[in-house]
């Protein structure tokens, strides 16, 4: 007997809870254009000044300790130890801004820099966000 999973439900629980259990942040995809367009590898002088694309999400958030325990066991060692906190974040809507491309994670004042994303994805649909942010 196979049963079919409801998605949709799942999403809108888990939006749920995190939007009453976590916090707002802004995540962050930072403007690579550079300043020059006649040398690419100059950069851009102040990347955050004019940032690319910005999303507000609410955001529960881990220790890294706890990583295996929400299935994330492939994680190399090297960069759990370069990870102070995961954020876990909900697929809402972000406009076009997919949050795979973060590069910073904005929560409570503090500026974070993004280590890595993962996804839980069972199928074609996003249930959870893990954006793991540097020490």
């Amino acid at each position: 007997m196979s049963h079919i999973i409801d998605y949709g439900v799942l999403v809108t629980t888990v939006n749920a809870l995190i939007k009453d259990l976590g916090r707002p942040v802004t995540v962050t995809r930072l403007d690579a254009t550079p300043d020059d367009v006649g040398d690419p590898g100059g950069g851009k002088a102040a990347p955050r000044d004019t940032p690319a694309e910005e999303a507000l999400v609410d955001a529960i958030f881990v220790h890294p300790d706890s990583a295996a325990e929400l299935g994330m066991t492939k994680m190399s060692d090297d960069l759990m130890k370069k990870t102070k906190d995961i954020a876990i974040v909900a697929p809402g809507p972000t406009g076009t801004f997919s949050l795979d491309d973060a590069d910073e994670l904005l929560d409570e004042g503090v500026t974070k820099k993004v280590s890595f994303v993962r996804k839980l994805r069972p199928g074609s649909v996003t249930l959870l966000y893990f954006i793991g942010l540097r020490r």
